[in-house]
């Protein structure tokens, strides 16, 4: 159950990476949100 959790989180922050870089033009909080999910997904 965790990680079904923890890969639904990392798609999730890297949808939503995009979604940061493509609308609001922020190009740092994007990267974050990039390695937050490559972090939550690191040990799946």
């Amino acid at each position: 159950m965790v990680i079904k959790t923890a890969i639904i989180l990392s798609v999730l922050f890297v949808i939503f990476g995009f979604y940061t870089i493509f609308v609001d033009n922020d190009y740092f909080m994007g990267f974050i949100y990039f390695s937050l999910g490559f972090s939550v997904s690191i040990n799946d």
